[in-house]
């Protein structure tokens, strides 16, 4: 499988971006769930999201309607064997959960209730790491915002 994975990144763009892709590939390991375009951006910054349809056209990351990727769980867990993310793109991971489930909090108390529910089920599995990898790591401070956004 890990074979696979790094044969998708050099078919992706070949030999001269290959350590990019490569090093994109294990930023994205941090998100558990779906995620946009835009929420890579803010996590892993905004040079990533011009090259995320290599990745898609890879098979490494999967699309779906609305926007919505994701790296498949085999995929990521491959990819993550090889190098976990970095402590920067883990933090930036705490951070923009937070205030996309605090977004969503806004859409269940407003206009946008169906938004909200579809926004959750998307949201839920990185929400969950977040949560346990900062109760593991004794980080309550992250803990404690990721359990009051989704029990305001």
């Amino acid at each position: 499988m890990a074979a696979c994975a790094a044969w998708g990144v050099r078919q992706s763009r070949g030999q001269k971006k290959e350590a990019y892709l490569r090093d994109l590939a294990h930023a994205l390991t941090v998100f558990r769930g779906w995620y946009t375009a835009e929420d890579v951006a803010q996590v892993v910054g905004p040079d990533a999201t011009a090259v995320l349809a290599e990745l898609v056209d890879a098979s490494l990351i999967q699309r779906a309607d609305g926007g919505w990727l994701r790296m498949l769980t085999t995929i990521r867990a491959v990819v993550r064997e090889a190098r976990a993310p970095s402590e920067d793109v883990v933090r930036a991971h705490e951070a923009w959960i937070i205030a996309r489930l605090q977004a969503m909090n806004d859409d269940f108390l407003g206009m946008h209730p169906r938004r909200a529910v579809d926004t959750c089920l998307r949201l839920l599995p990185d929400a969950l790491a977040v949560f346990d990898r900062a109760v593991e790591a004794g980080r309550g401070e992250v803990a404690g915002a990721v359990a009051r956004t989704v029990n305001p």
